[in-house]
């Protein structure tokens, strides 16, 4: 007599880890989790429907069968979701199997560490309790592999050791050149100093504030550059790092060339780029010394730039909108808008879903006021409601509500509805009423909407016509 088939006797242990076995997601590519779990469903249709154990269900049929269901949920993805964007069914075969052994050594306690635990405190207990020079189990040949990983790692130690060693002695075999050079008396040629620059011998002379010309900067360079060979030699170049130098920062306000990368859509590592190559090239051709090199432009602060710009754009802008007896216009559509949704794991995941944009104007001039997307409206409200109180959150914003005396939208019902109209919600929250500029080419359509209904029959559908006219012009 056969056992009896349960739920538990069916499923396998590695659903206690990942969960029950489901199909693929239809909008989601397959995640390892998603993998796993189809396997495990696999595994129980198998057992169910051709009366296989688990057991003889091997990992690599179970990797085979899954390969096409990958395949097939890549390409309804994308067509561009093969070779070589993606990898081919034998790395992906090796893949799936690699993956499914290592969740079943997890689900079994089959770990690599555990084993070799395992093996040392089998080996411990054998040494013990053996009898002569023999016992249950003998040292063997050293494993090379663990061998060889040994060995590198003990010679990158020693390399490491010996580099940071050298390293110390060179810099203690520095430190000690110049604490003797600092010792010596370094005399001048003081004459030759002043006629290159008067006053530079000078010690309560300050050169910060002096501007030299590119001439008598590239003199004194050079004598600088000639004194420190004779004294120093090889170790001239060293000299740099001893020295203390004045922190200098680029403070300079670069609002022009920002409003140029905004106006022109140059981003602002591009920008950057360009604007510090123009300092290269006035650097090298002798308008600026080289000493200017810190007024290049760095990214970074071109952004910061770019965002005050714009600021201060906004609030320019808002002070030219006019305060009184002024025309609100509205006006949307349903657009496909890139949206990011959470799944059953908490995960985001990119979709497009169909969202309602509203656009305001001001006229007369058809000025742009602004755009919002209407909040969802619960069981109680309306969605005419929720598009008044957008509009009122943005004439609130731009202090508009008093001067609003006139209403514009089209002829549709969610906008002119006398009692739960949008332009009449608006008028409650406002608190004054405002004339009603509608659009009225919904309206003049009906005319000759009823004409044809009357002559040819209305619509079945949005794209179906129950008349002869319109089914020879669908045809």
């Amino acid at each position: 007599m056969s056992k009896v088939k349960t739920r538990y006797s069916s499923t396998t242990r590695i659903s206690e880890f990942v969960g029950p076995g489901k199909d693929f997601i239809p909008s989601e590519l397959p995640t390892n989790r998603a993998v796993i779990q189809k396997g495990i469903l696999l595994k129980e249709q198998k057992s169910i429907t051709c009366n296989l154990h688990q057991n003889k269900y091997s990992n690599k049929d179970l990797a085979s069968d899954l390969i096409p269901l990958v395949l097939a949920q890549w390409k309804k993805a994308s067509i561009l979701f093969q070779q070589p964007v993606v990898i081919g069914e034998k790395s992906l075969y090796y893949r799936i199997k690699t993956l499914w052994e290592k969740v079943e050594n997890v689900a079994w306690g089959r770990t690599k560490v555990k084993v070799k635990e395992e093996l040392i405190l089998k080996w411990l207990y054998s040494q013990r309790n053996k009898t002569g020079e023999k016992s249950d189990m003998q040292m063997g040949h050293a494993d090379k592999i663990e061998t060889m990983k040994l060995r590198k790692k003990y010679k990158r130690k020693v390399s490491d050791e010996e580099a940071y060693k050298k390293r110390i002695k060179k810099i203690e075999k520095e430190q000690a050149f110049f604490e003797v050079a600092e010792e010596e008396d370094i005399e001048l040629d003081k004459e030759h100093q002043k006629n290159i620059f008067p006053g530079f011998l000078d010690e309560n002379y300050n050169l910060d504030n002096v501007n030299l010309t590119l001439k008598q900067d590239n003199e004194i360079k050079i004598l600088v550059k000639r004194l420190l060979k004779e004294k120093l030699g090889v170790y001239a170049f060293l000299v740099t790092r001893f020295l203390e130098k004045k922190s200098r920062y680029n403070t300079m306000s670069i609002k022009n060339t920002a409003m140029a990368s905004i106006r022109f859509g140059i981003s602002p590592a591009a920008t950057a780029a360009i604007a510090t190559s123009y300092l290269q090239d006035l650097i090298e051709a002798g308008f600026l010394t080289p000493e200017s090199s810190y007024l290049a432009c760095d990214p970074s602060k071109l952004t910061r730039e770019r965002k005050k710009v714009m600021v201060v754009a906004k609030k320019n802008d808002n002070l030219k909108l006019p305060k009184a007896d002024i025309a609100i216009y509205f006006d949307g559509r349903k657009d496909s808008t890139r949206a990011m949704i959470n799944d059953s794991n908490g995960q985001l995941h990119p979709i497009i879903i169909k969202e309602q944009h509203i656009t305001v104007t001001i006229e007369s001039g058809g000025r742009y006021l602004g755009h919002f997307t209407p909040n969802a409206p619960n069981h109680l409200d309306k969605p005419a409601k929720k598009i008044a109180e957008g509009v009122y959150n943005l004439l609130q914003q731009y202090n508009l509500t008093e001067s609003c005396l006139v209403l514009g939208a089209d002829s549709t019902s969610i906008n002119t509805g006398w009692k739960g109209g949008a332009i009449t919600h608006l008028e409650k929250l406002l608190g004054h009423k405002c004339h009603w500029a509608i659009c009225m080419l919904y309206s003049n359509e009906l005319f000759l909407r009823h004409l044809i209904e009357g002559i040819d029959g209305p619509t079945s559908c949005s794209t179906g016509f129950v008349g002869p006219v319109g089914k020879f012009n669908k045809m």
